[in-house]
């Protein structure tokens, strides 16, 4: 499950968050997610 609070992007390991907050800076967080969906 991925938990959003503001920036924060979390789910599971640390590095997968950095990543993620990452990407979702980028991308914006709708796209983001969108991509995350895709991906799984």
């Amino acid at each position: 499950r991925v938990v959003v609070s503001g920036k924060t992007i979390s789910f599971g390991g640390v590095e997968v968050k950095r990543r993620c907050e990452e990407k979702a800076e980028v991308m914006g967080v709708e796209e983001f997610f969108h991509k995350i969906k895709s991906e799984r």
